[in-house]
């Protein structure tokens, strides 16, 4: 970390992890990053040994004062009760506190980030998200944190296919936003369909800690993908399968319309290629839905030129505000856990004049 004002550079972490994508929280209290421990095999690209060894990271935050608290405290799982210890009339003066007409004042700029740095790599505590092979970390509103997500093997040709999450610090749940945008194609997605359509099994409750949610490796909020036309033959079939799927909405244009699938053409006699159609494929009803169709989105955003100069990327944010809806009229269920099981084993009688 690099302080403009002292002109010095102060490292943050142990160095035993490969950290990047650092970012600040827009309060200036926490700096966001991500971190991998097995990325060792990898490192020299031009070696053979380094190839296929997929590498993820985990998300973490480090604490920039000593007096702040951390991002993510131990949560109790004893049940709330509502109205509970709440005094009378406390609620009705919150809502006249509220109603008084004031406007608070409005921040003149950026406040200045103070940061202790002694003892900071103590103060680096672990998100609770699931390891990925993470490219990218966006700070969002107060206690918000967007995670950009690509596939840990990519066999696809062009671009990967991006998934964009929004992780809450404090209600510590997550919802999806595909970016599938520029996706080239080279397989058909079904495993990733599959991955992203994976139902609640079975809660587990544990003798330390909260109850969870068995498969572990799900999203279980709402999702979304974003789609352009940019997006095709393989980039067509992944939002087909989406909406067959009956996953989410599907935000952004058209996509291209070229599912069709080609291989096994020989070289020419001085070097080039020539490739033609060899595999074609049509829907299960008997008709060719996607090849010179495309798919078209349930929400239209086109990418306003303008917008964009700016720094905006409308699809996203339509995406982005697609899911927030999604999720307050569909909010994850809960589950109640039964009380424990008691059972009643009678112990033999001792015997009468026994030791």
């Amino acid at each position: 970390m690099y302080s403009v004002e002292s002109g010095k550079s102060v490292q943050v972490t142990d160095g035993m992890s490969d950290a990047m994508y650092p970012v600040f929280d827009r309060n200036g209290k926490y700096l966001y990053f991500a971190a991998s421990t097995d990325i060792g095999l990898t490192a020299g690209w031009l070696d053979m040994s380094s190839y296929q060894h997929p590498v993820t990271r985990s998300v973490y935050a480090a604490v920039l004062r000593k007096d702040l608290p951390s991002p993510v405290p131990p949560q109790s799982d004893d049940e709330e009760v509502k109205g509970k210890d709440e005094e009378p009339g406390k609620k009705d003066a919150k809502k006249g506190k509220a109603s008084d007409g004031k406007a608070e004042k409005e921040s003149e700029g950026p406040s200045p980030v103070d940061i202790d740095f002694e003892g900071i790599g103590q103060r680096i505590v672990a998100l609770p998200t699931e390891p990925g092979n993470y490219v990218g970390l966006t700070p969002g509103k107060d206690g918000v944190l967007y995670l950009t997500e690509a596939p840990v093997v990519d066999v696809a040709y062009g671009p990967p296919a991006l998934t964009i999450s929004r992780f809450d610090l404090e209600k510590r749940k997550t919802k999806a936003i595909l970016d599938e945008r520029y996706n080239h194609g080279g397989s058909l997605a079904d495993y990733i369909i599959d991955y992203l359509n994976r139902p609640p099994m079975s809660r587990v409750s544990s003798r330390e800690g909260a109850d969870y949610t068995e498969p572990v490796s799900a999203i279980f909020g709402p999702k979304v993908m974003i789609i352009n036309q940019f997006a095709g033959s393989g980039g067509d079939a992944m939002p087909w399968y989406f909406r067959k799927a009956k996953i989410g909405p599907l935000v952004g244009v058209r996509t291209w319309g070229g599912l069709v699938g080609i291989s096994g053409y020989p070289v020419l006699m001085d070097g080039g290629r020539i490739t033609a159609p060899r595999w074609a494929i049509y829907g299960l009803d008997g008709k060719w839905e996607v090849e010179n169709h495309g798919i078209a989105p349930d929400v239209e955003v086109e990418q306003d030129p303008a917008l964009v100069r700016d720094g905006h990327d409308p699809q996203l944010e339509a995406a982005v505000k697609t899911v927030m809806d999604l999720l307050a009229k569909n909010p994850p269920r809960t589950f109640e856990r039964p009380p424990y099981p008691v059972y009643h084993h009678p112990l033999p009688k001792w015997p009468e004049g026994g030791r």
